[in-house]
């Protein structure tokens, strides 16, 4: 049953509740925005396997956006995220794939708004720390420095430990895919995240992360 089957039922067995509008407000709230493909985690597997991803992200987002320069954690990261790998294997459909990288976007922080002070002060740090021309990896072809897309991009090289090719790699593939801001507003969590599903899936695109 879903929290919202649940205050559904709730609500109707004590329809004169006190708290009962705002019970159904947050049932309206929740219909009008349902979240990030959770119809497509519609199995015990899946919900478990995102709750693993939403999980490596705070993890992550709890190292790394606090400004820690204790390293040992990472490889610990690390190896968390090559296990979870093997459940992006293609044998997988694209928007399941794509849904379980959504729930590490969610653990991460922010989703479709603006980045908060940790987040930006971690990409700027990243910037800083990749010399000279190297540091224009960190910019995707038409997505701004400071988003929610760039952060997530930014956690996946860390995790896979991606060398500067395999950023090359990844940059020139996204941009391919066309993951960008446009006329409708800035690039989603939900582009990038079907993108990189199948950048994900091919072979050639994963050796960082064998």
């Amino acid at each position: 049953m879903s929290l919202e089957e649940a205050f559904a039922k709730a609500l109707a067995a004590r329809p004169d509740s006190r708290v009962a509008a705002r019970v159904r407000k947050a049932i309206r709230h929740s219909r009008a925005n349902p979240g990030p493909a959770r119809g497509a985690l519609d199995t015990r597997e899946l919900q478990n396997l995102g709750y693993r991803f939403r999980q490596l992200g705070r993890r992550w987002a709890s190292f790394r956006l606090s400004g820690c320069s204790w390293v040992g954690p990472i490889e610990q990261l690390r190896s968390e995220w090559r296990s979870l790998r093997e459940a992006l294997a293609p044998d997988r459909s694209g928007e399941e794939r794509a849904a379980l990288l959504q729930q590490l976007a969610l653990g991460i922080g922010p989703y479709d708004e603006g980045l908060d002070r940790p987040g930006r002060s971690y990409l700027l740090r990243v910037v800083e720390t990749l010399p000279g021309e190297q540091a224009t990896l960190c910019r995707l072809e038409g997505v701004r420095l400071f988003s929610p897309v760039t952060l997530l991009v930014e956690a996946i090289h860390d995790l896979a430990g991606h060398s500067l090719e395999e950023r090359q790699a990844l940059r020139d593939f996204l941009d391919c895919a066309q993951v960008r801001d446009g006329p409708g507003g800035p690039a989603t969590i939900q582009q990038v995240c079907r993108a990189l599903a199948r950048w994900l899936q091919e072979p050639a695109q994963i050796v960082a992360n064998r």
